[in-house]
């Protein structure tokens, strides 16, 4: 193995071991600790990452009525293949229509009624004292200055195991244990890409 080899792999080794011990100190911070995900393109990556460390945490999953077809098909086959302990969380009496642009008055309560209203349910309905996120720092400016470990004003502990993972880690993973690339998913909320929809902004994360 050259020398080149040898660092790089070390460094990808470093970055699995700063994830897993992250979790397992959420883990061991709080007796109920869930995990959020868009079952998105790199989802199955993390899902699975924190599935081995453990297996019966509840998956929270806020479902917009916005989805694809081939979004609900990738929860449907990540969600057997891993046997995932899923939480579906839906906005109530929501109407489907077009989406608010960014500079619509509408677009804060739209953004309140579709996500984070559920998603502040599916915290409270279990009873959550950690949430695991997989944020990366690549993927916006907002969160390139966030920490690991950040208590949120509810008193839950956010947690980002993931966030000095490169695009390059998330693919080697997903490699190395031959997970399937999820779809993009259309997210009503964003309006444009590298944007925060706001759950990880609003709630005081």
């Amino acid at each position: 193995m050259s020398t080149t080899k040898h660092s790089d792999e070390l460094n990808h080794r470093i970055l699995l071991g700063k994830a897993r011990m992250t979790v397992e100190l959420a883990l061991a911070s709080a007796e109920r600790a869930v995990f959020s995900s868009k079952f998105g393109p790199d989802s199955a990556v993390f899902l699975h990452f924190v599935t081995r460390l453990k297996p019966d945490i509840p998956i929270i999953r806020v479902e917009t009525g916005y989805d694809t077809r081939a979004t609900r098909t990738f929860v449907d086959d990540i969600q057997q293949r891993l046997d995932l302990d899923l939480h579906v969380f839906r906005p109530e009496a929501h109407v489907l229509r077009s989406p608010p642009a960014l500079d619509d008055p509408d677009h804060p309560a739209f953004v309140e009624e579709v996500k984070l209203a559920p998603f502040r349910d599916a915290l409270q309905s279990l009873d959550a004292g950690v949430w695991l996120s997989s944020i990366r720092r690549y993927q916006s400016a907002y969160r390139q200055g966030t920490s690991p470990f950040v208590t949120l004003p509810t008193g839950v502990l956010k947690v980002s195991p993931f966030l000095d993972w490169s695009a390059d880690t998330v693919a080697r993973y997903a490699r190395e244990h031959e997970l399937e690339r999820g779809p993009d998913v259309f997210d009503p909320t964003k309006g444009e890409p590298f944007r925060e929809c706001g759950l990880h902004t609003a709630l005081g994360a």
